[in-house]
């Protein structure tokens, strides 16, 4: 059976759909969308450029890159080349995935504030300039346990979605944030660990912004913490130097510095020795020893570590050097 609809109902769906249309395209409600909250559409788009910022970043594409950057990111030259240089360098160092994006929908200009409070001791602020009509902020970090952010922001400008900000910021030591690597610190001090708090509290400080625009809301707590507490802690239990008297040849350790790779940051012992840097068998003796006993001079440095390093220098006199000379145990011992 055939029914005549009237033709002013048509048009009135016609324009309904039309509406609806438009609603669909469009920004929604003022405001700010984390994740799954992010309108399907709008997350599909995005996930578009997503990929083709990740591509031309692991290519160190520049041409690719600055057809999908901003005219005043552009602008910034040598600053930006760089920065994709280095997000290059790390990205061939590990896959690097999609962690956190917040689509914003802005109303007016001026200053506003991303408050992420789901994300527990790891919650945090990021305050935004709102600059455009629709913003996008996305996070991408690798899966390997040092962690690099790459932190890209695009918005919605006359001319189309461009990236406005390209930032890469340490965010994790060994799989742990500022944060954590704080809590970590204060447990290893408890536990008389001195060298290891020192180091977790220095990482905490060296993790503390992931992106310059982000803080955490414990950073205030972090950075007083290693400048007023664990510093002090660390020279008022530990001497450095410190000869290790276990080993015949009594090496000094004059310092230990933190080397990082992809795997993680790892204590690098510098110690002086009296052996000649040209025997390599005399010093992988010497080191061996060392390393049996590393764990009483700094309790808790050889516990669920996967490298320690040592850099060996030789002994002037008097506990001097030359900087220039020294030797890698980790050439010595693969010859």
């Amino acid at each position: 059976m055939f029914v005549k609809i009237p033709l002013h109902y048509l048009r009135l769906s016609v324009v309904a759909l039309f509406v609806v249309a438009l609603q669909s395209c469009g920004p929604g409600k003022p405001g700010i969308y984390k994740g799954a909250q992010i309108p399907g559409g709008m997350q599909s788009k995005m996930h578009g450029l997503d990929n083709d910022l990740l591509e031309a970043l692991k290519a160190n594409n520049n041409d690719k890159l600055e057809g999908m950057m901003s005219s005043e990111l552009i602008a910034a030259g040598h600053e930006r080349m760089r920065t994709a240089e280095q997000i290059s360098y790390h990205m061939q160092t590990g896959d690097y995935v999609l962690s956190k994006e917040y689509y914003i929908v802005n109303q007016t200009r001026g200053l506003d504030t991303l408050r992420e409070r789901n994300e527990g001791v790891n919650n945090f602020d990021l305050i935004y300039e709102r600059t455009a009509p629709e913003m996008y902020y996305v996070f991408f970090t690798p899966k390997t346990p040092q962690k690099w952010q790459v932190t890209a922001l695009f918005c919605k400008l006359s001319y189309g979605w461009k990236l406005c900000d390209l930032e890469l910021n340490l965010s994790a030591d060994n799989g742990l944030t500022a944060p954590q690597l704080m809590a970590q610190a204060k447990k290893q001090f408890d536990q008389g660990e001195w060298l290891e708090g020192l180091n977790s509290a220095g990482m905490a400080e060296d993790c503390l912004r992931p992106y310059t625009k982000m803080k955490y809301l414990s950073e205030d707590e972090i950075t007083n913490y290693y400048n007023q507490t664990a510093f002090k802690t660390f020279v008022k239990n530990q001497h450095m130097p410190v000869t290790v008297g276990q080993v015949n040849t009594r090496p000094l350790i004059i310092r230990v510095l933190l080397e990082r790779n992809a795997e993680g940051a790892f204590p690098n012992i510098n110690y002086l020795t009296k052996l000649d840097l040209n025997d390599t068998k005399a010093l992988a003796k010497e080191n061996e020893e060392v390393g049996k006993v590393i764990g009483s001079v700094f309790k808790g440095v050889d516990k669920n570590r996967k490298y320690i390093y040592y850099t060996i220098y030789h002994d002037k006199g008097n506990g001097h050097a030359n900087p220039k000379e020294h030797t890698d145990m980790r050439q010595v011992l693969k010859s």
